[in-house]
């Protein structure tokens, strides 16, 4: 019969827990961690949050910063600006003194091109290479003045100096232009020279002939020899005109007529006759010197050179041919050394109108001459403007200056 068996110690002893007490152990453990993990999360949470907050309030403090400091900044750009307009008024009152220098101006126009922040900046610029320019222009006309003097002799010497003169005058005019009371002075000024010019222009012609009559070899031309003993009958011619109360446009152009006669040497009967007639037809007997309508029909005419905006009324017909468009005002100034283009009122002046009257027919004096030659008017009438309107009214004005030649 057998014995039962024992039951081992090691159940008892604690050796080995029991299966119970192990899962408590590592639900522990578990809860422990996952208890950390919250923690951490929560405080990363507070991180992140706290890190938000912390970037906000920078970007605002930073923004906050930007703000400042542009408004500091625009601040001290108005207060700039203001310093700057203070600065640049008393320049402009200065730079517009009549009593400033031309050292002075520049300086004062170097000076307030350099306020970057002020709009006149680039027309102090613009108005001191203009200064520059003018006064360059003066000394060079200044230089050619004084050589003029020790060039020639007699009635010629004084012929270059009076042309030196004007040079220099009209070169003031353009730099004292925005003086109107010292510009309409030197206005006059030129013009006194200019008529000095225009009558001693045909005293040197006749001079000049008179030389080379007494040095020729053979017998004079009868050109050369018409040309000393030339006289224009004003007075005569005055009678037989049909000329408007008191005359006096004829009684002040005439005068630089028969010197531009002489200046140009057109001293034959029938070519005195034309050129007179023309003069009397185109300004009505002599009444007027600038064309009645306004101009504007000569817009845009290129074939007169009218290319700028304004050309038509500006280069409309003036003087006693009655020259018409920018090309012809640029021709003739060029040809007499008058600058018409910038002064086109020139024109009318009476030394000038009689010098561009005989220098259109000095230019074509070969056609004229052969159209008078065969009493041919018409022809006459076509070099002067293209048609023959009027034709029995300048043939009878021709007729009547031809009797009294």
């Amino acid at each position: 019969m057998g014995a039962k068996p024992k039951t081992t110690s090691s159940d008892a002893s604690g050796d080995n827990p029991p299966a119970k007490t192990g899962w408590a152990g590592q639900l522990t453990t578990a809860a422990t961690i996952l208890g950390a993990f919250f923690a951490l999360a929560q405080t990363l949470s507070q991180m992140i949050q706290s890190y938000g907050q912390h970037t906000i309030a920078v970007e605002k403090a930073t923004q906050e910063i930007k703000i400042n400091r542009e408004k500091s900044t625009q601040e001290l750009k108005l207060n700039q600006q203001k310093s700057d307009g203070a600065l640049a008024s008393d320049f402009l009152k200065l730079i517009n003194d009549k009593e400033t220098s031309d050292a002075k101006r520049i300086t004062l126009l170097d000076a307030l091109a350099a306020l970057p922040t002020h709009p006149l900046q680039n027309w102090a610029q613009t108005q001191r290479a203009n200064i520059e320019k003018n006064l360059t222009a003066l000394d060079n006309a200044r230089e050619r003045q004084l050589s003029a003097v020790d060039e020639k002799t007699g009635a010629d010497r004084k012929v270059q100096s009076l042309q030196a003169d004007i040079e220099v005058v009209s070169v003031q005019i353009q730099y004292y232009r925005d003086d109107v009371e010292k510009t309409n002075q030197l206005q006059l000024q030129r013009r006194k020279l200019r008529e000095e010019l225009a009558l001693a222009k045909g005293v040197v012609a006749v001079a000049e002939t008179k030389v080379v009559i007494a040095t020729a070899v053979s017998a004079a031309p009868s050109a050369d020899a018409a040309l000393v003993k030339f006289q224009l009958p004003i007075d005569k011619i005055k009678a037989v005109l049909h000329l408007p109360n008191g005359a006096e446009i004829y009684d002040r152009y005439m005068p630089f007529v028969a010197s531009g006669l002489a200046e140009f040497r057109l001293t034959e009967k029938k070519m005195v006759a034309a050129i007179i007639a023309t003069a009397a037809y185109e300004t009505d007997s002599f009444s007027v010197v600038t064309e009645f309508g306004s101009g504007r029909a000569y817009e845009n005419r290129k074939d007169l050179g009218n290319t700028e905006a304004g050309d038509g009324e500006k280069y409309k017909g003036r003087g006693l041919i009655q020259i018409v468009g920018r090309a012809n005002y640029a021709t003739y100034g060029q040809k007499l050394a008058i600058n018409l283009v910038d002064f086109p009122d020139d024109a009318n002046e009476p030394d000038v109108a009689a010098r561009v009257l005989c220098a259109y027919f000095k230019d074509r004096e070969v056609r004229f001459a052969a159209a008078l030659a065969n009493s041919d008017l018409v022809q006459v009438r076509k070099l002067v403007n293209g048609a023959v309107t009027g034709l029995e009214n300048f043939r009878k004005i021709y007729n009547d200056v031809l009797g009294v030649l």
